[in-house]
């Protein structure tokens, strides 16, 4: 029985790495900053799977972790802030206009909340109202961010909004479920008598939430990535058209010597990347996302995703301003 729990605890902790190591691969590749949360999300998430590990094969280890949950609960309700406060920075990074206030305060009175409920007589009832308020804060957050999402076009376009419009009904089901499974637990098989504390600490359905959410984020970012493996793969090949369309991104006029040299400049200055540097030159010629997906022979969510990262470069929201701001700074 232990061998297979200790392949099960392994086998989650491989689950929860392939995330952080295709989020890190990304992160490289496009600097945004949503890849960033996602490590530190399932950095979490694994840190925590093996704290609870060690509870289920180390007798001190669980005797020392219980009493000390039971005391002051820091470290569970430090890793429920961070979770929580990742989802709500992805959240924001998807839903720019909203400044999610609100849930931001309403986690940190949470946490607050947890940190406090040790006051109460050592119960089963103690550690059901310490885990309860983390479910029914996911839950809400959830049906809020999901009615949001609902509303914007790219949830069917751009792959990372549509992995966080996804991720975000599992999160809204599986609240209900590990809420009933904490209920069952501690009120049937925890022991918490003075002189014996026995805690299961680990939940099953939690586990199998983060198995989906893993497995949704590595199947959208694997997605990602081969758009822009199948952009390298033609990249030799289009390399004479781009050398032309560099000349032309101005006017049909061959731009001077002097031009070129602010060109490049500027694409320096403002850090753009190769792949970001060949899609703001099409967006110059007014070329449409289709167009440029078409041009590239990319995905239209990678297409989407390198604007969005060229937007965020320049400190603009608007082509129109992007264009502006290229044309101003190599005709000076």
């Amino acid at each position: 029985m232990q061998i297979a729990q200790l392949i099960y605890n392994m086998l989650l902790l491989v689950v929860f790495f392939v995330p952080i190591i295709l989020s890190s691969i990304c992160y490289l590749k496009n600097k945004n900053d949503i890849n960033l949360a996602l490590i530190l999300l399932y950095s979490i998430v694994s840190i925590d799977h093996i704290v609870i590990c060690l509870t289920e094969f180390v007798p001190w280890f669980a005797a020392k972790y219980d009493n000390v949950f039971m005391g002051a609960p820091t470290w569970k309700t430090l890793t429920y802030l961070l979770i929580f406060g990742s989802i709500i920075y992805i959240s924001k990074k998807v839903i720019p206009e909203d400044s999610f206030t609100i849930p931001g305060i309403l986690l940190i009175i949470m946490g607050v909340f947890q940190l406090f409920v040790p006051m109460l007589e050592n119960s089963a009832t103690q550690v059901w109202l310490y885990y309860l308020p983390a479910q029914v804060y996911l839950f809400i957050f959830s049906a809020y961010v999901l009615r949001r999402l609902y509303k914007l076009p790219s949830r069917k376009t751009d792959p990372i909004t549509k992995m966080v419009f996804i991720c975000t009904i599992v999160t809204l089901i599986f609240p209900i479920i590990i809420a009933v499974e904490d209920y069952i637990v501690i009120f049937n098989l925890d022991i918490y008598e003075s002189e014996k504390l026995i805690i299961n600490n680990r939940n099953l359905s939690e586990d199998i939430e983060h198995i989906i959410l893993a497995v949704i984020a590595v199947v959208f970012m694997a997605h990602i990535l081969i758009g822009e493996d199948k952009e390298v793969v033609v990249k030799e090949e289009m390399k004479k058209d781009l050398q032309k369309e560099e000349e032309s991104v101005i006017s049909s006029v061959t731009p001077s010597e002097e031009e070129r040299d602010l060109s490049l400049e500027f694409f320096q200055k403002y850090q753009l990347t190769e792949r970001e540097i060949s899609i703001f030159k099409l967006m110059l010629e007014d070329m449409s996302n289709q167009e440029i997906s078409e041009k590239l022979m990319i995905s239209l969510g990678t297409t989407k995703t390198h604007t969005h990262n060229i937007f965020g470069k320049l400190e603009v929201t608007k082509r129109r301003e992007a264009r502006e701001l290229y044309r101003a700074y190599t005709k000076k």
